[in-house]
């Protein structure tokens, strides 16, 4: 089973509990195969629940763009254990709300690239993983009490009145929309003589893991 950047999640109640690490690599590996006709109720719930979150979240956390969806993965899931393909960026905190919801519903998880699974009443394999897991939530912790944008339209708001401040010295009019422009963006114009000038600001997210 090759390192997939992915959680694998099945219900305990009907497939059992992995009794260490390396049991838990394969229940995941032949679950993740194993066809059904009958998804887990715990399974619905979960992606239910995942996908409340998501649709909130995505407002602050642009990472969880996508994830509302999972509900609708859920109905044509066809085999015992569910994949749900984690981000490069923001994978602490899907993970953190994919484990809380995990412990109420009695699931499995198994995410293979943080060399972690995840039991109800918080267990962790590999039992010397878990000072790993508690520093992962202690970071989201600290993180969350961070006020710096985490969105790009949150980063325009914080911008933008400055770059209107500095160009309007300049003659510079903001406001501008650009039609060809895609994206996000903050575009400024001004006339000097007979030539139009422009100025445009664009806003993007460039991840270092792609």
């Amino acid at each position: 089973m090759a390192n997939r950047n992915e959680l694998i999640i099945w219900d305990i109640d009907l497939y059992g509990t992995p009794k260490d690490f390396d049991d838990a690599l394969a229940m995941a590996d032949t679950l993740s195969e194993q066809s059904t006709n009958n998804v887990s109720l715990n399974l619905k719930k979960f992606a239910r629940k995942l996908s409340k979150v998501a649709q909130k979240a995505k407002q602050d956390d642009d990472f969880w763009q996508g994830y509302e969806n999972i509900e609708q993965d859920i109905a044509t899931l066809s085999y015992a254990a569910f994949i749900l393909e984690m981000p490069n960026r923001g994978w602490e905190s899907i993970l953190k709300e994919a484990v809380a919801l995990a412990n109420k519903l009695n699931l499995a998880i198994v995410y293979e690239e943080a060399i972690m699974a995840f039991l109800p009443d918080d267990q962790i394999l590999p039992t010397e993983n878990l000072p790993y897991w508690q520093a992962i939530k202690k970071s989201l912790k600290t993180r969350a009490k961070n006020t710096f944008p985490k969105t790009l339209k949150q980063f325009k708001a914080l911008m933008e009145p400055k770059f209107d401040l500095l160009l309007a010295k300049y003659g510079f009019v903001g406001g501008l929309e650009m039609p060809e422009r895609k994206g996000i963006y903050s575009a400024y114009s001004r006339k000097l003589g007979d030539i139009d000038q422009y100025i445009e600001v664009i806003y993007r997210l460039e991840d270092v893991y792609d």
